[in-house]
């Protein structure tokens, strides 16, 4: 999430009690003002990680 932080929107999701309200609605992570990340964009933005 960190790089649409400090955009638009997105800039209330810094505060970590509003973020920590997000819920699923029609597959897409979803705040209560109506900001919501797609899946493929989540998905877009992993990266594989190594095991240790």
């Amino acid at each position: 999430m960190k790089p649409y932080l400090h955009h638009g929107v997105f800039r209330e999701l810094r505060d970590v009690h509003y973020f920590n309200q997000a819920r699923i609605v029609f597959g897409a992570m979803t705040w209560l003002h109506e900001q919501d990340i797609a899946p493929e964009t989540l998905l877009a933005g992993l990266t594989e990680t190594e095991m240790a």
